[in-house]
């Protein structure tokens, strides 16, 4: 499976809470054999993708950031980094539609657009929540967008809150993700479309 992940990435703030969880997360998806062939992130250096990185290299899971013109300054080490549009809206585009899961770790209107691209894209979304963010956060604000609410529905989306077993939800992605997965061809097809010359 490719995974991908978003969410908050602004420095400054404390995410020990974040760097558990998706702890948690690689550590269990490595313990039942089901470690991903590829993870897909922003290529930033700070908040959850900076994490995201960090910890993906210590569970030797090749990473692969996209990222725009407006953040090479920022950018953080993966294996492979593409370089593609020039603002941080452009880059929602591929990290919406390369995963077959993408995670999104809190998050606000960018973490939204990437949420909704890979709905959109027929992948699976698993809305990560491991303490509360605000009112004006993903995890808050999700039921009030079609896309999302049609997603839960179909079972294509699924919420982790602060009390919710990460390995559950994590099962419940992969079910979801092996029975949908004939969407990654039109992706990859659209990816290729993005990417060429």
């Amino acid at each position: 499976m490719i995974w991908g992940f978003s969410g908050y990435a602004t420095a400054g703030y404390p995410y020990g809470v974040e760097a558990e969880s998706l702890s948690e997360l690689y550590g269990y998806l490595s313990k039942i054999g089901k470690k991903p062939s590829l993870v897909v992130d922003g290529g930033v250096s700070a908040g959850v993708l900076g994490l995201n990185g960090v910890i993906a290299e210590q569970h030797q899971v090749t990473t692969f950031g996209c990222i725009p013109l407006q953040g090479l300054s920022s950018t953080g080490l993966r294996d492979h980094m593409v370089i593609w549009g020039n603002t941080y809206d452009d880059r929602e585009i591929l990290v919406g539609t390369l995963p077959d899961i993408l995670v999104c770790v809190g998050g606000g209107d960018g973490t939204r657009r990437e949420c909704q691209t890979a709905l959109n894209n027929g992948s699976v979304v698993l809305l990560l929540s491991p303490r509360s963010y605000g009112p004006n956060s993903l995890p808050e604000t999700y039921q009030g967008f079609s896309e999302m609410t049609r997603a839960l529905s179909e079972h294509r989306l699924f919420v982790c809150g602060p009390n919710d077993s990460v390995r559950s939800c994590v099962d419940a992605a992969l079910m979801a993700a092996l029975r949908v997965s004939t969407s990654r061809s039109a992706r990859m097809g659209k990816m290729r479309q993005l990417l060429a010359p």
